[in-house]
């Protein structure tokens, strides 16, 4: 309070209880007045303060709090846990979304074209037809259950790695309090998540495959008339390919998963 009364009387030429332009004027000269900012005062008569801008430039910046980490065992275990389950989620959301367009894909990647003879597909469009035709809404979703048990952990097992491993990489500012990272290690992060998930993608994609070729086995041996292969569920299919079969092609997976994911985090 006495700060305040001697900077009204030292302010306050007229003593009328405001800082007024006209006292402004007196006290700091005219070339300083446009440094300041006039503001409503009480009875609406105008008054002084520094610029906000001017303030700010001038305080010191007090440190950001940022949210606490979890430090017990507990806690980490409970985020882990919250960062799958969302994974999952999003995941298999995603999955459903998109199935019937990855079944058209992988029956048009799969044709097989015999010289002199009309393929059994003329485009995406026409393969979206036949399979709807010849088996049904339901055919467009065969094999979805094998997908969505592997995709919820794939997608969630790759965004865990990528917190944690940003986690891991980043630093604390002592100034503002917030966390940063450097790009060459977020980068890192991103295609130590995409290595990850082909744990989970490649004995996923070969079941998958199989699962979405057998509608076209089955149509093609009724046409020639010959007896149907019986189908095959998924986990009869992963018997017969064993530990190794399901692994088959990981090379692939790893060429492409790595440096997709490692762009695909830092953007």
């Amino acid at each position: 309070r006495k700060q305040v009364d001697f900077i009204f009387q030292v302010f306050d030429l007229d003593g009328d209880g405001f800082i007024s332009p006209a006292d402004m004027v007196g006290v700091a000269g005219v070339d300083f007045v446009h440094c300041l900012l006039p503001v409503k005062g009480r009875e609406g008569k105008l008054t002084f303060a520094p610029p906000p801008g001017l303030v700010r430039s001038e305080a010191k910046v007090a440190p950001q709090s940022s949210p606490k980490k979890p430090s017990s065992l507990l806690g980490k275990l409970v985020e882990f846990v919250e960062s799958f389950a969302l994974g999952a989620i999003a995941g298999g959301i995603g999955a459903m979304a998109v199935y019937p367009i990855d079944l058209v894909k992988t029956r048009m990647q799969n044709q097989r074209i015999v010289p002199g003879q009309p393929p059994m597909y003329l485009n995406s469009i026409d393969c979206f037809k036949k399979i709807l035709r010849a088996e049904g809404f339901a055919g467009l979703y065969s094999g979805l259950l094998p997908q969505l048990v592997g995709v919820a952990p794939e997608k969630a097992l790759k965004l865990t790695v990528n917190d944690y491993l940003r986690s891991w990489f980043s630093v604390r500012d002592d100034v503002s309090g917030s966390d940063s990272i450097h790009f060459p290690l977020e980068v890192l992060s991103g295609a130590g998540a995409g290595a990850s998930q082909v744990i989970v993608t490649n004995p996923l994609e070969i079941t998958k495959i199989r699962l979405q070729m057998q509608g076209e086995s089955i149509k093609l041996a009724l046409d020639a008339g010959k007896a149907a292969p019986e189908a095959m569920s998924a986990l009869a299919i992963c018997k017969e390919l064993g530990v190794v079969g399901l692994y088959k092609g990981a090379g692939a997976c790893f060429a492409r998963d790595i440096p997709f994911s490692a762009i695909y985090f830092p953007a």
